[in-house]
């Protein structure tokens, strides 16, 4: 985002993760800062790029939870709105912007921006989805039991979190199904939830095993 934001003839960056520091500690950071040209006006952009599996439990609402539950859209959705966008109008924060950018922080606007790629059950039908949901659809998920149904014909990568964002065509890192079988155990074990890649020839697919069903 950094990139396009510097390449970019519409919008002006003003100033990108940029840290609020107070006495004892970091309070916050501000992902972006820019100006948009085209409609004359300072924004406050935050950015996130999240993974999330689609939660079928509750038959009341639709929820997409992070792959350990630990984390969810509502609760990204409510972080941006009481302690992100907030932190713009600390007085920290408007004190050192006073000397970087020439707009009050009551002029800018706020926006979110997040990438998300979605992970569905096996049986679910992905039609049911709404069209923002089936564009960023890229998998499935799994229980235990699919550790017992690795293809042995198959190559695996297990690419660690900071390298999800990585296109698994290259991902450096393949092994055996006999190899990866152990390792996704060991995880399931720790109750962490495993981002798998499987290749056969050509194709390739993820899907996540989770230690929760």
């Amino acid at each position: 985002m950094e990139v396009y934001l510097k390449q970019s003839t519409r919008f002006e960056l003003l100033a990108s993760q940029l840290q609020i520091h107070g006495a004892k500690s970091t309070l916050g950071e501000l992902d972006f800062l820019l100006y948009d040209k085209k409609f004359e006006t300072p924004i406050h952009l935050e950015m996130a790029c999240k993974f999330y599996l689609l939660d079928t439990s509750s038959e009341e609402h639709t929820l997409w939870i992070g792959p350990n539950r630990r984390d969810s859209l509502p609760k990204k959705y409510e972080k941006w709105k009481t302690r992100q966008f907030p932190m713009l109008y600390h007085e920290i924060t408007q004190k050192m912007l006073a000397d970087l950018i020439p707009y009050t922080v009551e002029s800018f606007q706020q926006r979110c921006y997040l990438r998300a790629f979605l992970f569905i059950p096996e049986a679910h039908d992905p039609r049911s989805l709404t069209p923002s949901e089936q564009r960023s659809l890229v998998g499935t998920y799994r229980g235990k039991e699919a550790l017992n149904e690795l293809d042995p014909n198959a190559y695996y990568a297990l690419p660690p979190k900071r390298h999800w964002l990585l296109p698994p065509p290259l991902y450096p890192d393949w092994i055996p199904q006999k190899e990866a079988q152990p390792k996704i155990a060991e995880a399931i074990a720790r109750e962490r939830a495993v981002l798998v890649y499987e290749k056969k020839g050509s194709d390739i697919k993820q899907f996540f095993i989770v230690w929760w069903i």
